[in-house]
């Protein structure tokens, strides 16, 4: 689990350190906000783990990076 906002999970993210992506997402559209992956240097290749949806409207996905 990662503390310390959106800026330091996406430079942690930018330097592949993450082992296991928990995406939780809300049934809201908005039209901005800072994009976690915007300073990825390449595109990153993730796997989906688990996915589980509730009443309510939002799904959690678990990815992990792909080897390779």
């Amino acid at each position: 689990m990662v503390h310390g906002g959106a800026s330091f999970a996406a430079a942690l993210a930018a330097q592949r350190l993450i082992d296991e992506y928990c995406l939780v997402i809300q049934p809201v559209a908005l039209g901005s906000g800072q994009a976690l992956f915007a300073s990825l240097p390449a595109a990153l290749r993730l796997e989906l783990i688990e996915a589980r949806s509730f009443e309510c409207g939002v799904v959690v996905h678990v990815y992990r990076p792909r080897n390779g």
